[in-house]
């Protein structure tokens, strides 16, 4: 018997011309009102008119003091348009703040390293941290540098704008904010703990265009005569399925519809998406494992 075709999904592309367009930010976080773009929206599979954000508030589990709107003797020397007075202020600004720069890292600090006569160093046995009030303060009161350095970075209408009016005291935050948030470790339920990693890379070593992806990943069945160790591998690890009308009730069904998106659509070439992620080659091009139930797997 053989089975019904799979319907492909319509694939929107807005990378054109080697840019992708995403116009101005026109969404609002409806929990602590940061202006967000909506390509930034938790779940990007479906699409809603009302969709949430995580990269601001967590999707309202975390909420802070509104950022204090600056005085106005302050607020004209942050303007460009202030003069020369404006101008010598945002030059030295990062030497002002350090004059004034009064505060604790919130951490236990352990100072056993510091025993010797090599430079001082600080170390901590815990994670820094900041005391913060909180949406559900029975859970915790406390939050990640990272959580606290995603909610400041975020333009909200409703607070002041010190911050991101800084000029170059903003840079030097937002690279404060990368250093602390440069690798992060998770575990999984069923397997060993993986991190990942932020890196820079330089011009030479990007992967700018598809030739370039496509010489890293495949997403493609090996042939099995001219790859036979990839094939086996492919086989074993890397394939998913059988769902979706073949097998409505796996454990990856949710209302009639795969939690990991497949199938995925042929594609003769790999290009980028709208939300800036890579979507890969995967050919039509016959080949295919036969998975559960004597179900064939292809490419997609």
């Amino acid at each position: 018997e053989k089975l019904a075709p799979r319907k492909q999904k319509e694939v929107k592309n807005d990378y054109i011309n080697g840019q992708l367009n995403l116009e101005g930010p026109n969404k609002t976080c409806q929990y602590c009102h940061a202006v967000v773009w909506y390509q930034e929206r938790s779940v990007k599979s479906r699409k809603t008119k009302e969709p949430q954000f995580s990269i601001c508030c967590g999707e309202g589990k975390l909420k802070l003091p509104l950022s204090r709107k600056a005085p106005d003797e302050l607020k004209e020397l942050l303007e460009y348009q202030c003069g020369e007075d404006s101008a010598r202020f945002r030059e030295s600004i990062r030497a002002y703040n350090s004059m004034f720069a009064f505060t604790s890292i919130g951490g236990k600090i352990d100072n056993f390293i510091n025993d010797g006569k090599w430079s001082y160093c600080i170390a901590s046995k815990n994670i820094f941290h900041r005391d913060v009030v909180c949406s559900e303060p029975t859970k915790k009161n406390t939050v990640s540098m990272r959580q606290f350095y995603a909610y400041r970075l975020q333009y909200r209408k409703n607070e002041g704008h010190m911050l991101l009016n800084g000029h170059k005291l903003l840079q030097q935050y937002i690279v404060a904010a990368y250093t602390c948030t440069i690798y992060t470790i998770e575990y999984q339920r069923r397997g060993f703990s993986h991190a990942h990693i932020l890196i820079w890379l330089s011009e030479e070593d990007k992967c700018p265009t598809p030739a370039d992806v496509d010489r890293i990943i495949s997403a493609e069945i090996p042939d099995e005569k001219e790859d036979p160790t990839g094939y086996n591998a492919m086989k074993q690890f890397m394939m998913h399925g059988s769902c979706g009308d073949s097998r409505p009730h796996n454990s990856c069904m949710r209302d009639g519809e795969c939690t990991k998106h497949h199938p995925k659509n042929f594609n003769s070439v790999t290009y980028v998406d709208e939300n800036a992620f890579p979507v890969y080659k995967r050919c039509d091009d016959g080949r295919k494992i036969i998975g559960k139930d004597d179900i064939p797997l292809d490419n997609m």
